[in-house]
């Protein structure tokens, strides 16, 4: 069977000045997914490709060997002019058959769940380490205006509503 090479683009964690921040605050690297299931995971030794971001069009069509090329949408990240970062090529090494068996093959080698990988007490990332997608300016202005308290409750609605969009597309 012929080798597969794949396009793959995301919208970066430094897309936002909330994943500014969380760059800044939690010193991670710019060029890595900003949802709260990194897609895939550039922070992990081993990145998983996961069905979480383009359900079976993608992921399940993989094979052992393929490559996959990870580049930004297009923006001005970092920059004042629009383009577009190549942020990693990823070679399939194994294909599972599921998040468990996935869970398995990392815990085998003594490594840390890759955060896509959706498995029994792998939470997704706190909010505080995303872009920080609010609907509009004006839900992002009200949240603004929650005490420090509301705002961290808020966060958890937020975060748990985020991953449970995630997990069931």
């Amino acid at each position: 069977m012929a080798l597969k090479i794949k396009l793959n683009s995301f919208r970066p964690i430094c897309s936002t000045a909330f994943g500014m921040k969380a760059i800044s605050d939690y010193n991670l690297p710019p060029f890595i997914d900003g949802s709260c299931r990194r897609e895939p995971d550039f922070e992990s030794r081993f990145p998983s490709i996961t069905s979480l971001c383009r359900g079976g069009k993608f992921a399940p069509k993989l094979l052992p060997g393929d490559l996959v090329i990870y580049m930004t949408t297009k923006g001005k990240w970092l920059s004042g002019e629009k383009h577009r970062r190549l942020v990693g090529i990823l070679k399939v090494l194994e294909k599972t058959l599921n998040q468990y068996v996935a869970s398995e093959w990392y815990s085998h080698r003594g490594l840390t769940l890759s955060s896509n990988c959706l498995d029994d007490g792998n939470s997704p990332m706190e909010f505080s380490k995303t872009t920080c997608t609010f609907l509009n300016k004006i839900v992002y202005l009200n949240f603004l205006q929650l005490n420090d308290k509301h705002q961290i409750l808020k966060v958890k609605e937020l975060v748990s509503c985020w991953d449970e969009l995630i997990t069931k597309s």
